[in-house]
């Protein structure tokens, strides 16, 4: 349980910097102190999905390039999801696309983070 804490730590931290990243080009104030506010909530989405992860990857025996496949591709749909879930007015178009697409690489990134630290870290 010790690596899907650490694993979930460390990829909500690189959530959170990206994510303020992107909001300090408009607001630098409210970007920190939003991203301050975020940690707890990427910290359990990302908790929530480490253990499923890490269990598949452990239960089926994946090779390096399977568990990379499959984490990049969780993070990254769960990711560009989220602003359509949170966000049911958005619609999918040319201005939204973007914004979605930053979601999506933000999940890409945390969840190569985490997917560094299982492959350093957990043996199989």
């Amino acid at each position: 349980m010790k690596h899907h804490l650490l694993a979930s730590f460390y990829a909500s931290l690189v959530s959170v910097i990206i994510l303020m990243l992107i909001d300090m080009q408009e607001s630098s104030g409210t970007s920190i102190v939003g991203g301050l506010l975020l940690i707890p909530i990427i910290f359990v989405c990302c908790l929530v999905l480490a253990y499923p992860l890490i269990y598949i990857r452990s239960q089926f025996k994946l090779k390096k390039l399977q568990s990379v496949i499959l984490f990049v591709l969780t993070g990254f749909i769960l990711g560009a999801g989220i602003p359509i879930f949170i966000f049911p007015w958005l619609t999918i178009d040319s201005d939204s696309l973007v914004f979605i697409l930053q979601y999506g690489f933000t999940g890409f990134l945390a969840s190569i983070t985490a997917w560094f630290y299982v492959q350093r870290n957990i043996a199989i």
